[in-house]
């Protein structure tokens, strides 16, 4: 059999085997140009029949496949011929349905009988809920770590504002006070009012939210993370 005959053999031979991945799978030869692809790939990825693909590269396809995502895309394929082997990395998709979504790229180098690159091959997994749910534990474990802060910061606070509460009102008992001595109560008083309204808001955090500080940074927001 010749070499080409081979060549078609192997090419359908893969085709079958994307044909029952649940993924969205594609085969590009070394010039880039889209060899083979499964269904997904066309009508869930690109939108489009697999002749409309096939036989194209990444920029001849700029309505699937945006100026950005294409040239990310055609940097990993020559990073991943030069280098040979495997390779994964997440980058962004347009979708058949107009929506970005983050993937995991799955990729390999297919070898031809004289050791050369014939082309790469590639499966596509959406990590869209991965993420998502990467960030709600990272939010749980923030909020857990503020908890535990407030917690400690609500405890040391007690038993000094609790000293001062109580000297202020034996001032206050006195009687003979004056005016001067007067208004710094009420202001000690109002102080203190506003000090255990902090600590109960620290006691009921429920969210983890922030807001802009001095600078780039951010600090907890009592007024969004407790009720």
């Amino acid at each position: 059999m010749a070499p080409k005959d081979d060549w078609q053999d192997e090419l359908q031979f893969l085709q079958f085997l994307m044909n029952f991945l649940p993924l969205p799978a594609y085969f590009k030869d070394r010039q880039g140009r889209y060899q083979r692809v499964n269904a997904h790939f066309a009508q869930d990825i690109m939108g489009l029949s697999r002749e409309q693909i096939l036989g194209r590269k990444v920029f001849e396809l700029p309505g699937s496949i945006p100026a950005d995502l294409a040239q990310t895309y055609h940097h990993k394929d020559l990073e991943l011929m030069q280098a040979g082997g495997d390779q994964v990395y997440q980058a962004e998709v347009l979708c058949a349905d107009g929506v970005r979504r983050p993937f995991e790229f799955h990729k390999a180098t297919v070898p031809g009988p004289d050791g050369q690159c014939l082309g790469i091959v590639g499966a596509m997994i959406d990590i869209s809920d991965r993420l998502a749910m990467e960030q709600d534990n990272l939010r749980r474990e923030k909020l857990l770590a503020a908890i535990q802060t407030a917690g400690a910061v609500c405890h040391e606070l007690s038993q000094p504002l609790q000293v001062i509460l109580a000297q202020a009102e034996m001032m206050q008992a006195e009687g003979e006070t004056s005016a001067r001595l007067r208004r710094s109560l009420v202001s000690i008083f109002a102080s203190i009012d506003q000090i255990r309204g902090i600590t109960d808001k620290l006691h009921n955090l429920s969210e983890f939210r922030t807001v802009q500080y001095v600078g780039s940074s951010e600090i907890l927001s009592l007024k969004d993370s407790a009720p």
